[in-house]
């Protein structure tokens, strides 16, 4: 095996392993509230469902586009504390899955269609936590979560695909034209 194969595969696996430990604290921030609520509870509130499923209907969600953005946004004037829930719900929604964005986008080899799967992916981890929260009765399910994660994922594409670009920019001309071979 090449020396450059070897430090390939190393930043593969590394970007790996970085992946899943942010995936592991992404389920905490969302699902466990950084441990307010435990795996115990989390199982709990699955069972209860189970058992009785038509207290889903004692849940809320908010199924209007932009309805707690603008609310935000709106109570954004009233006190300082309103500032610290626009910062939870605008920004960090946003920020959470700025790192998926790129994640997806190192991890994926293909790049035909890249930002068409990173948005894809970015809505189906948001939509999985999103159900997950209105099921175990553990949050709000919100369109608005499910914008802002989607967003954050292409904002983190798109900072992946500058970095890429600027570092090809840096490259000499002849390794940018090399082209990998497979080992023989």
């Amino acid at each position: 095996m090449k020396q450059k194969e070897i430090k390939t595969n190393k930043w593969e696996l590394f970007i790996g392993a970085a992946f899943v430990v942010y995936l592991f604290f992404l389920f905490k921030i969302i699902l466990l509230k950084w441990n307010s609520i435990g795996l115990d509870a989390l199982w709990y509130h699955f069972k209860t469902f189970l058992h009785h499923p038509y207290l889903i209907y004692e849940r809320q969600a908010n199924l209007k586009l932009f309805d707690e953005i603008s609310r935000d946004i709106d109570g954004l004037s009233i006190s300082r504390f309103s500032s610290s829930i626009l910062f939870t719900n605008l920004i960090g929604n946003t920020l959470a899955f700025i790192p998926f964005g790129a994640f997806i986008a190192e991890l994926i080899k293909s790049q035909r269609v890249l930002g068409i799967k990173v948005f894809v992916l970015s809505l189906l981890l948001s939509l999985f936590f999103e159900l997950s929260q209105f099921f175990l009765g553990i949050g709000i399910f919100d369109v608005d979560d499910l914008l802002l994660n989607t967003v954050g994922g292409m904002m983190g594409y798109a900072a992946w695909k500058i970095y890429v670009v600027v570092v090809k920019g840096f490259q000499p001309a002849a390794a940018r034209t090399l082209k990998r071979t497979s080992p023989t």
